[in-house]
């Protein structure tokens, strides 16, 4: 992130408070806590406003904006309107219902950003498979995206040992971070992925937090670039690996020309999940006799999600309830969306709700006959 990020953010949270003091220097008619009410909700949305227009212009970014906006809720508004609300608490029900939903909503922002992204949940699928006689169990990795290798990181490849799988996908966006941290960190993933020893191996994508895969350099671990590849050791199961690029096109029957011949389970890997719209609509005139499985991450599931609704960001052009995360049958193929490990850096608000990260874990079983 933009080192100048932060000092902007912490002006724009002092100048919101100061302002937000001489408001409450207004002696607020305690009978007409409505009234009041209103007035600071005006506040907050030309605040919201302003942060918009000036971050937008210095950072050209929207996730810078999304920051700003958290920030100035959690850090300057919620508490201003708290301190606001003992006036109304005296007054009426409404004082009451205000006091309690302000730190209701600064509990959920804390929880949101100390709390949820750290709870990390394992999620099985079971997948039939074709040749196969003997389970094997894969485990993909999504969106690491970390900008050191701390305790929670370290926990995640913990877990993965935990798991013993058989065959690790390693999805992309590893570190996010530049310079000599970059350097670091890198040195200390290698040594968390020289601990994992799955029998058939470790294949990875490049991601946009590093797209030239330079996080795995020196590992060993394949990188598969618009590749194909069979398992030496397990020769039913095929990969099929797309350039970041090429995950974000509808999946066509020339990316599948490879392995046109296969008989087995083809895996087919994609940073993000958008390569999977020519399955999701039935566009694609398969022609290779092999079912798929496709894999992806890149969305987080939205990071926050609203019950009932979804995902509110997914940067994919697949479906919101996709984008999601889960496990989705489209005909003979099925599509599989990790909701990650990570959280977007940069400017983007380091927050879960709603959306748990994940390692997510499909046995591929044998299929029965008949």
């Amino acid at each position: 992130m933009d080192t100048s990020f932060l000092p902007f953010l912490l002006l724009a949270d002092t100048l919101g408070l100061l302002l937000g003091i001489a408001l409450l220097r207004i002696k607020g008619d305690p009978k007409k806590p409505l009234k009041d009410f209103l007035l600071w909700i005006g506040y907050g949305l030309l605040l919201g406003l302003f942060q918009a227009l000036v971050f937008r212009s210095l950072f050209q970014s929207r996730f810078a904006v999304f920051r700003a906006w958290t920030h100035d809720l959690s850090c300057v508004l919620l508490p201003l309107l708290a301190w606001r609300s003992l006036l109304w608490v005296r007054a009426s029900v409404l004082g009451t219902l205000g006091l309690l939903l302000f730190l209701g909503a600064e509990a959920t922002y804390i929880y949101a950003k100390e709390v949820a992204p750290f709870d990390l949940e394992v999620v099985h699928h079971q997948v039939p498979c074709p040749g196969l006689d003997h389970r094997v169990r894969v485990l993909a990795l999504a969106d690491l995206q970390c900008e050191a290798i701390g305790p929670y990181e370290k926990r995640v490849f913990a877990k993965i040992r935990s798991l013993r799988p058989d065959l690790i996908l390693l999805l992309g966006d590893y570190l996010q971070v530049q310079g000599e941290t970059f350097a670091r960190e890198r040195l200390n993933l290698l040594k968390e992925l020289a601990n994992l020893a799955p029998t058939l191996g470790i294949y990875a994508l490049e991601g946009d937090a590093d797209e030239a895969g330079l996080s795995l350099k020196g590992s060993g671990i394949p990188i598969l670039r618009d590749q194909a590849r069979i398992l030496p050791k397990e020769p039913q199961l095929a990969l099929l690996g797309l350039r970041r690029w090429t995950s974000r096109k509808p999946l066509t029957e020339s990316d599948l020309a490879p392995l046109r011949d296969f008989k087995g389970q083809i895996l087919v890997l994609g940073h993000a999940p958008d390569f999977m719209n020519s399955l999701i609509r039935a566009q694609l005139q398969k022609t290779c006799q092999a079912p798929l499985l496709c894999l992806a991450g890149h969305t987080h599931g939205g990071q926050i999600q609203i019950p009932g609704f979804g995902p509110l960001i997914t940067l994919s052009s697949v479906p919101r309830d996709i984008a999601a995360g889960g496990l989705f049958q489209r005909g003979t193929a099925t599509l599989i969306v990790s909701r990650g490990v990570g959280v977007e850096r940069g400017y983007a608000p380091r927050v879960r709700l709603f959306c748990r990260p994940e390692l997510t874990v499909v046995d591929l079983l044998p299929k029965k006959k008949g």
